[in-house]
């Protein structure tokens, strides 16, 4: 999957597209990474975390929390009727309404095609896209 990921991330800088992320993929990042791997993580150290954390900050525009994230959160939760863990991402789609992102890219496809209001795509519908586009 990481493969993958640069991939569509990397194509999607050299086309020019500005891509962003948000405070909470970079938290819930941090989460994965310095977790065991006992426990499907990464088992990073704090200091390869942060590093991380760094590179993507500088490859990557990292949208600001907005006070109407949260606002934005709670009429997608209600109007989708969102559970459970699945609050974690409907905060991810909530900032990206908040700050009028069209696109997301994510492995978790399911998670977020529920939203209408932006497109949802796979790291290998971005990578197919720039491999069928003619030179």
């Amino acid at each position: 999957m990481y493969s993958d990921a640069v991939s569509a991330v990397s194509g999607l800088i050299a086309a020019g597209e500005n891509v962003v992320t948000v405070p909470q993929c970079l938290i819930e990042f941090w989460v994965v990474a310095t977790r065991p791997t006992t426990s499907n993580g990464l088992e990073f150290s704090i200091a390869e975390a942060d590093a991380e954390v760094e590179r993507i900050g500088s490859l990557l525009t990292i949208l600001p929390e907005r006070p109407d994230i949260f606002d934005e959160w709670r009429l997608l939760v209600a109007k989708y009727s969102v559970r459970g863990r699945n609050a974690h991402d409907a905060r991810i789609a909530a900032a990206m309404v908040a700050h009028g992102v069209e696109n997301i890219v994510t492995f978790n496809h399911s998670d977020f095609r529920r939203y209408t209001e932006f497109n949802t795509l796979t790291p290998s519908d971005v990578i197919s896209e720039f491999t069928s586009r003619p030179d």
